[in-house]
């Protein structure tokens, strides 16, 4: 299957930080719709530029698979009658599927020979059913944005300019509202702004590429790094890959051309991120670093076409980021002769949300919950005292000047602050560490001190947007409460510390009982509805690592929700899950669960035994319970799951023994009494209820 086909569809510029999402979203649909028109397609690629989005499809098959539908008739005794001669069964299921009753065939079954009508459906050709396939992807696929314009009801992430489609060299004729496809494309919008015809799939790639159109991805970011190489070569620096932002600079052109520039040296003084944030974040340039790890007052822009007039365009780059780095100067000259308790007490103009009260607040919150969490894990008084001062800073530059022209910078420079005033840097550094984990996969605080200011200032917020009632609904999360909260799991795990989810919730309420702030749910209510939200938190965490959601359930249903007994139990049941001993178990589990649903828990009388087999479980169970105790309080769960299983052979044989609906009602209450504690005993590890 040498057949291929291009799709080519042309648009205004796409936003670069969409484009991945874009790509993953046409190659997910594109594959969809092949599946289900049965077209063979050995490989199907998804790339483009700034202006187009093309999809790729190598090694199509010529014609769609064939589909062959077996439809069962009557039986062959009833449709012939003794002479072989159809009857009306014969011939009225032959007429209902428009065939001759000589056109089926006889197959032995089970149940005797029937008839059957066997019937292929046509093949139709891949070029034709493409047409169809295109307009579907193009209308179907799935955008994190969409638009329309003019007076079209068609929408995209952009308006469509034009579309181009072949199949081999033949176009590929399709129409969606005002765009009909061709076999033309443009070329670089300033640099050859002109349509090119394209005869072959094959053609296409190099045609652009002499229109000054780069289309691949991958060939651009290797433009880039080759060219940035010889330039750090040549000038004796060092380049630190920004994959994130190199990323998006892909995507933001068509031609790249990287050119070296610089900026005075009298704004070396001031500190780096002040420098690097207007670099990357608003110019998309690439800083450049000394071979001793300083930065240099030299950086490399990106131009978008060929090298033409670049002393002009470098003049252009350097003023602008002159003009920046002039306005990051003033800002911080302003903040940085300011004190600490200054910033402070201006935290009060901020509002965090009118029943919240403000940043301020928040602030007072924080520094009595991190002291009560730093309280549980033990920590010395010197620490204690730094918790507290970090958290009592971790919010000032909220009400910067540098962070109100440079969002992006909050929590480094409360940092940069808190060192200016010689205050430890441990300290300083928990503080710029505290917003830290802020998705689910980035990374966590280095510090321990960083990591309880940050779980301390996530349990508020839970707390807080909780307790007023703005709880996410749907995928509405507007203040990142779902964020927050795989925030808070993975700072448990990390820092190891086995405490109860439910105890730190309640730390934060003492605090806010303590506060001018009244929540609106009580306290019962409140702590129910941040465990279900957590717990359903923790299911996501453990299923997006692969494992079994029954497994995961029976773990966090059935123990106390602390985060690394959770998951040092789901892995062992993960490791177990494919025992024979496990299933053993399991039923032995499940016959004690079919009879014991909400029995209230009453103490066993051992005078009331009459048959071995309880006399014999009773004796079991003591030493099991014990035993399991010993090594869950060891945290060695596979001991005590392996001394749980010799529970296995004694439940067996007192039910088939035993008879647990006794007619002697104390005697009745008595065995369900010691089934109720055999249940307790099998939960040690989780509610094997949810492992079925």
């Amino acid at each position: 299957m040498n057949n291929c086909s291009l799709l080519e569809i042309g648009t205004e510029e796409i936003p670069a930080k969409l484009v991945k999402q874009i790509y993953n979203n046409f190659q997910g649909k594109i594959d969809e719709l092949l599946a289900e028109y049965r077209i063979d397609c050995e490989d199907i690629e998804v790339y483009g530029a700034p202006r187009r989005i093309v999809v790729k499809l190598n090694g199509l098959s010529k014609y769609q698979k064939q589909e062959v539908n077996e439809i069962k008739g009557p039986p062959k005794n009833i449709a012939f009658d003794q002479e072989g001669n159809p009857t009306k069964a014969a011939k009225g299921f032959a007429r209902g599927l428009k065939m001759k009753v000589s056109e089926l065939i006889e197959r032995d079954t089970q149940k005797g020979v029937y008839l059957y009508a066997v019937i292929e459906k046509e093949r139709k050709q891949t070029k034709e059913l493409l047409k169809i396939i295109y307009k579907r992807l193009i209308k179907e696929v799935n955008l994190p944005i969409k638009m329309r314009w003019g007076s079209h009801k068609l929408s995209f992430i952009r308006p469509i300019h034009w579309l181009l489609a072949l199949y081999n060299d033949e176009v590929i004729e399709f129409e969606i509202e005002h765009l009909k496809s061709d076999n033309f494309t443009r070329g670089h919008r300033f640099l050859f702004d002109k349509k090119l015809v394209v005869d072959s799939v094959d053609q296409y790639q190099e045609l652009l590429k002499k229109a000054y159109v780069i289309v691949r991805p991958q060939q651009r970011r290797e433009i880039i790094l080759e060219e940035i190489e010889t330039i750090i070569y040549e000038e004796e620096l060092l380049f630190n890959i920004d994959k994130k932002l190199l990323d998006e600079v892909i995507h933001l052109v068509e031609y790249p051309s990287p050119f070296l520039a610089t900026f005075n040296q009298k704004y070396l003084k001031l500190p780096e991120p002040v420098i690097v944030t207007p670099l990357k974040e608003h110019q998309k340039y690439f800083p450049l670093w000394k071979q001793n790890g300083e930065l240099s007052n030299k950086f490399i822009v990106v131009k978008e076409g060929s090298k033409k007039n670049i002393d002009l365009v470098r003049s252009g780059n350097e003023n602008v980021l002159k003009a920046r780095l002039e306005d990051a100067e003033f800002y911080y000259q302003r903040d940085v002769n300011k004190d600490l308790d200054y910033f402070l007490e201006n935290l009060k103009g901020l509002i965090l949300r009118e029943e919240l009260g403000s940043m301020y607040d928040k602030t007072q919150r924080n520094i009595s919950l991190s002291s009560k969490i730093a309280e549980s894990l033990n920590f010395s008084e010197e620490n204690l005292a730094k918790i507290k001062k970090a958290a009592k800073y971790a919010k000032i530059d909220l009400v910067s000047q540098m962070v109100r022209e440079f969002p992006e910078l909050q929590g480094v420079m409360g940092s940069i602050y808190v060192e200016n005033h010689n205050i430890n840097s441990d300290i300083a550094l928990a503080v710029k560490e505290h917003y830290l984990p802020d998705s689910a996969k980035s990374k966590l605080p280095k510090t321990e001190l960083g990591k309880i200011v940050s779980l301390s200032d996530k349990i508020d917020t839970l707390t807080g947007f909780f307790g007023i009632n703005l709880i996410p609904s749907g995928s509405q999360d507007p203040y990142g409460l779902r964020r927050a909260a795989i925030g808070i799991l993975r700072l448990l795990e990390d820092l190891n510390y086995e405490v109860e989810i439910d105890r730190l919730f309640q730390f934060s309420l003492d605090v806010f009982s303590e506060s001018e702030q009244n929540l609106q749910l009580n306290s019962k209510q409140l702590l129910n509805k941040i465990r279900v939200f957590i717990l359903d938190r923790i299911q996501y965490t453990f299923r997006e690592r692969g494992y079994d959601v029954d497994l995961i359930r029976t773990v966090i249903y059935g123990l106390p929700l602390s985060i690394p007994l959770i998951k040092k139990v789901i892995n062992l049941l993960d490791e177990l899950k494919d025992n024979e001993l496990f299933e053993d178990f399991l039923t032995a589990f499940n016959r004690v669960d079919s009879i014991i649903k909400d029995i209230e828990q009453k103490e066993i009388n051992t005078d009331l035994f009459k048959k071995e087999e309880e006399k014999v479980l009773y004796k079991k169970y003591k030493k099991t319970n014990k035993e399991v105790k010993k090594y869950i309080d060891r945290r060695d769960f596979k001991k005590a799951f392996h001394s749980l299983i010799e529970i296995i052979e004694p439940v067996h044989d007192f039910f088939e023994e035993v008879r647990v609906m006794s007619e002697d009602e104390k005697i009745k209450e008595n065995r369900l009494a010691l089934l109720n504690k055999i249940k307790l005993l099998m939960k040690s590890l989780g509610d094997f209820s949810y492992k079925q």
